[in-house]
């Protein structure tokens, strides 16, 4: 049992580095958040920082105050993640982009209770 949590973190870590050198789109980590029941918390990536790419669908306000974006791929109209941040800066940044422009961005998968119908990406920082 110790050997497979062992094996399982050394996978983690290796999939965090891959996710780290590439950009990935919003809908493949959208595509694991529904293989786990869109449940964050089942999810591998979890808590993992990834370089993520996307296109602006819109802009809107968070409950806590501050600015959400809401993202997609490109060709698509639908919703796959909501990228926001805490740092004032990064979150000036964000609001900045105008929908339909693309953008890549550093982040962490946010750990949320319930079912969710989007990828929640926190403490995210524009790379692109």
């Amino acid at each position: 049992m110790k050997l497979d949590k062992m094996l399982f973190a050394g996978l983690l870590m290796m999939a965090s580095t891959a996710f780290a050198a590439n950009p990935v789109p919003v809908s493949s980590l959208y595509q694991s958040l529904k293989k786990a029941g869109f449940e964050t918390p089942k999810m591998p990536e979890v808590k993992a920082r990834v370089l993520v790419s996307g296109v602006v669908i819109k802009h809107i306000e968070s409950a806590l105050g501050g600015s959400v974006l809401l993202a997609t791929d490109v060709g698509s109209k639908q919703e796959f993640a909501r990228l926001y941040t805490e740092d004032k800066e990064q979150e000036g940044k964000l609001a900045a982009l105008k929908p339909g422009a693309k953008f890549v961005a550093d982040c962490e998968i946010e750990s949320m209770m319930g079912t969710i119908e989007f990828l929640p990406l926190n403490d995210c920082q524009l790379t692109k």
